[in-house]
């Protein structure tokens, strides 16, 4: 009797759990048809920019970047650019990922990820907080 309690209480666990992906599936697809934001992000707290379309100005901070490692795309192993972005009137620093680079053979070998230069540009995309992990210590 205990664990077929026990099996009632998971199979519930399990419903809200999908409830809850459901959920951020409609917002996430919701966010993309959206008109991007304009309100200055300090003023925005950031569980209510979640999936949001945001248009910033800045500048990025190549001398910062970062190539997420063992990623997969259609069966190609790679990175994942993540570059920050400085938010113009010295804003804060915005984590874009810029994008997936297949790796070489040789993983000793770096993909070439490098931007033409210091400009100012337009980031126009969809904002989430960064992912936590499952465990810590």
């Amino acid at each position: 009797m205990l664990a077929a309690a026990g099996f009632v209480s998971l199979g519930r666990w399990q419903l809200d759990r999908a409830e809850v992906n459901r959920s951020l599936a409609a917002r996430f697809a919701a966010g993309i048809d959206a008109a991007p934001l304009t309100v200055p992000l300090a003023e925005i707290e950031s569980e209510m920019l979640r999936y949001e379309r945001l248009s910033l100005r800045g500048r990025y901070e190549p001398a910062m970047q970062i190539l997420l490692d063992n990623r997969t795309r259609d069966g190609v192993a790679g990175y994942e650019v993540l570059t920050p972005f400085r938010v113009e009137d010295a804003g804060p620093l915005v984590l874009v990922n810029r994008g997936f680079v297949p790796a070489a053979l040789d993983r000793s070998v770096l993909p070439d990820v490098a931007l033409g230069g210091p400009f100012d540009t337009v980031v126009d995309g969809q904002i989430d907080r960064l992912p936590q992990p499952g465990l810590a210590l």
